[in-house]
């Protein structure tokens, strides 16, 4: 998953959306400056310009026999065999809350380390952050082993505050998490860690002592953000930001509600002509009927795969079978979100691509298809019915649609997230124009939700207001990955900022976070392993240029 002068992005208050080459030698895409998503005549444009370069890339890709730049292919597919690598948790103390001068409680805090290519003092340390997910080891392949290798570096990843085992307050209750749940804790406590890490490998912290290790914080999607945030406000001790799939226009509030799901769309018609026309007739027939009062609930739930029981007790209680809808309706409008998200490699085997033709089969019903596209995945196939239980959150009046509309899954872990989400606000409208049924996102319904389940009060210039992220003049050694096929590439920085030292890397045919998965040679796409070589010399260049000012200082 941020009020400063951005004019040079904005069009009446609305960020460009404008991808870049990676290098001259690779087939990134490159869209015009003017490229749009926010209007429907530059959306068009795009669709004939980033799309249909994709789509080749998509055929392109089918048949890969590019070699990987790196020599250690362990897996099948060329990629390290990462499942091979020991994690043991490691703790460390931190900071129960780093805004309470009064508090000087500690928690217990999760973090890993792998020092395989760790060349000591003087190098770097690959900093890995952990997000809206329990930590069980270092998450990204291309950067704890690849990176580190290149680099002689350490790497060293820590788990966010209430994922997993790092809880500041066990017995935690509402007013706790409100004011120790959120980004600026979660940034301080990164500041933090990234200090204690240096201390405990004997690192020097003067810039200038040749046994000075720089930092490099790695992550994608909210902690991707994380990560950027850290650069900003602390560049004392971050000295390299790599962000992937971080859309900081979402959280700035500074694109147009309906942008990604008519982008994720696109993404999806691109791959599979004709998906979007039969979706949007399946949903609009599927709300028709769901809402008809000939059949009960149960009997209607029986005919779309619903399991027996398995229709939450608020929806059940409410005898409404607009709720019931409703509730459906978001689970398969966020189970597109997730396979577009996990769209990578391209293929006939990816999600996205199985989940069109769900909707494409001839003959098929409108029951059919969308209890077809409920089960699709692995762990429904062997029930042969969904669970709707397994999309809500716990706690007190919880509810499937929740404060991010992409999809929340279940358990504490999406509790986490739905407060979290409280305060990032992610604006995901269903537009006419997308393949979904039309619904719009709205301020007060957001605030009346999240008031309800945590008591909290919204604000949406919190953040921005806070961190001032849509100013980034003068920013620098800061690196923005974008993956095209990606939804959320849509409210990321897609053009370097000017007056600032910032990269921008566009992957035209990655997904969420894919950067982080290879590389292989069976695997990756031509373009990501462009990218993955530009992103290698990117850091380089970086890690010189702190090398030549150590120098220089002395």
């Amino acid at each position: 998953m941020s009020t400063n002068n951005m004019t040079s992005y904005q069009n009446g208050g609305q960020h460009k959306y404008t991808p870049v080459a990676v290098g001259e030698d690779s087939d990134v895409v490159v869209l015009d400056q003017e490229a749009s998503l926010l209007s429907s005549n530059k959306r068009k444009f795009l669709l004939g310009g980033a799309l249909s370069l994709w789509v080749a890339c998509v055929a392109l890709t089918r048949n890969l026999s590019s070699n990987s730049p790196f020599m250690d292919v362990l897996l099948p597919d060329g990629r390290h065999d990462y499942r091979s690598d020991t994690f043991i948790p490691q703790w460390m103390d931190q900071v129960v809350d780093h805004f309470d001068d009064a508090n000087d409680a500690t928690f217990k805090q999760k973090y890993f380390t792998y020092d395989k290519f760790w060349k000591g003092p003087g190098h770097p340390i690959i900093f890995v952050l952990g997000g809206e997910d329990p930590m069980d080891d270092l998450i990204t392949p291309f950067a704890y082993y690849y990176m580190a290798q290149k680099f002689g570096a350490m790497s060293f990843g820590v788990e966010h505050r209430y994922f997993g085992d790092s809880f500041p307050i066990v017995n935690y209750t509402n007013q706790d998490l409100v004011q120790l749940m959120t980004p600026e804790q979660a940034v301080e406590d990164f500041a933090h860690a990234a200090q204690f890490i240096r201390k405990k490998l004997g690192c020097s912290m003067d810039k200038s002592s040749k046994h000075y290790c720089p930092v490099i914080t790695v992550a994608g999607s909210y902690p991707g953000f994380l990560s950027a945030m850290l650069r900003l406000t602390h560049p004392e001790v971050v000295d390299i930001a790599y962000a992937t799939s971080a859309p900081l226009w979402l959280y700035s509030h500074g694109v147009d509600h309906k942008t990604y799901y008519d982008y994720v769309t696109m993404v999806a018609d691109a791959a599979v002509p004709g998906c979007a026309a039969a979706v949007k007739e399946t949903v609009m027939e599927f709300h028709d009927w769901a809402v008809s009062p000939d059949a009960t609930m149960f009997e209607k739930a029986n005919e779309i795969k619903i399991c027996e029981g398995g229709i939450p007790e608020y929806i059940t209680d409410s005898n409404s079978l607009e709720l019931w809808w409703t509730e459906v309706n978001e689970i398969v409008t966020a189970h597109f979100a997730e396979a577009d998200m996990g769209y990578y490699p391209p293929g006939p085997d990816a999600e996205l691509e199985r989940a069109c033709r769900i909707f494409l089969q001839e003959g098929a019903s409108m029951q059919e298809k969308i209890g077809n596209m409920l089960t699709m995945r692995k762990e429904w196939q062997s029930t042969g019915c969904f669970d709707m239980h397994s999309e809500l959150p716990v706690g007190k009046k919880a509810t499937i649609s929740a404060s991010d509309w992409s999809g929340m899954g279940d358990g504490i872990k999406a509790f986490m997230w739905e407060l979290l989400s409280c305060q990032l606000l992610p604006q995901l409208t269903q537009s006419e124009e997308s393949m979904f049924y039309p619904r719009e996102w709205t301020l007060e319904w957001t605030a009346n939700h999240c008031k309800e389940r945590f008591d909290i009060d919204v604000d949406p210039d919190r953040l921005r207001n806070y961190f001032g992220f849509e100013d980034l003049t003068g920013v620098d050694h800061l690196l923005f990955i974008n993956n095209i096929a990606d939804g959320w590439s849509a409210a990321s920085v897609t053009v370097p900022p000017p007056n600032s030292g910032i990269e921008v890397i566009n992957v035209i045919n990655g997904a969420h976070c894919s950067d982080f998965r290879g590389p292989g040679k069976n695997f990756d796409t031509p373009e990501m392993q462009a990218a993955h070589k530009k992103i290698l010399e990117i850091i380089a260049k970086w890690l010189k240029e702190i090398k030549d000012e150590r120098k220089q200082s002395k």
